[in-house]
């Protein structure tokens, strides 16, 4: 007689009838953004304390399966593949309090898509939670929607945004400098002298969103663009005051837009301390 379920009894899973109907079985990981370790389920599984049955019992170790699947899985996708998939195709709104069974398993589709592009850093449960909004709200700022917050969810935009063969957001085709003062009403030589920085950036639809990207002296536009190596350059910056150089270069890489300050003690072009300061 078999008296104790485990996974070298994994066989008996399959006695079960599909359909067999029963209440969920109230396990405290189950209900939360992190859910329950493939350990936890197998344990909950064998235990003798929760008083449950055995059609819940073949639930959890159902669970533990589909979990312990998916382990198995990502290991073998690091170890093949050196990339990850840029695209998800979603029919559902997704957004907290979201479940898989309510959306067809979109959720988990949205977990394990995040999880790949290395936005997500635990596991997957079908339960669309803070930890999840707040990665959804990291790719769609990396994808030009700055408006978002963790209660704006997956729309319809974000959606599009996702889906296989979108290109996503407008490209940006320019940038354009202002450099204005700093301390405009400011009555000491060094203070007024100081300028801020502020780069617009163009998009193919014509939008464009102006970001402010630090504070320096003695700077002007340059159409004399540096080369970098596997980066398109869109803009560059030049300064100059008191012995001492600073530049901003604003670039294009691996679909990322960038722009760096250098500090020198001559042009700042090429050594010194360099800073990302702005990120798209």
């Amino acid at each position: 007689m078999l008296k104790k379920f485990t996974l070298g009894g994994i066989g008996l899973l399959f006695l079960a009838s599909p359909a067999l109907a029963f209440a969920a079985v109230s396990i405290p990981c189950r209900n939360n953004d992190v859910g329950c370790t493939t350990t936890q389920l197998v344990q909950a599984a064998n235990s003798t304390d929760l008083g449950l049955t055995t059609a819940q019992r073949i639930e959890l170790m159902r669970d533990a399966i589909k979990q312990l699947t998916y382990e198995i899985n990502q290991l073998q996708f690091r170890d093949t593949s050196n990339s990850a998939p840029t695209c998800l195709e979603l029919s559902y709104d997704l957004y907290i309090g979201k479940t898989d069974n309510s959306t067809n398993g979109e959720v988990t589709k949205l977990q394990q898509f995040l999880t790949s592009v290395g936005l997500l850093n635990t596991q997957v449960t079908g339960y669309y939670g803070p930890l999840t909004a707040q990665a959804v709200v990291q790719w769609q700022k990396a994808h030009g929607m700055d408006f978002v917050t963790t209660r704006s969810g997956v729309g319809p935009m974000t959606r599009a945004k996702m889906k296989c063969g979108s290109t996503g957001a407008p490209v940006i085709t320019k940038v354009e400098w202002r450099i204005e003062p700093a301390n405009p009403s400011a009555t000491d030589s060094y203070k007024k002298d100081e300028q801020a920085i502020f780069v617009d950036v163009i998009r193919s639809d014509n939008s464009i969103r102006g970001y402010s990207v630090g504070k320096a002296y003695g700077c002007a536009a340059s159409n004399d663009l540096p080369s970098l190596t596997g980066k398109k350059v869109l803009g560059f910056v030049n300064c100059y005051y008191a012995l001492s150089g600073v530049a901003f270069t604003a670039y294009e890489e691996n679909g990322r837009f960038v722009v760096e300050r250098h500090s020198d003690d001559a042009s700042g072009r090429t050594s010194g301390i360099t800073a990302v300061v702005l990120e798209i």
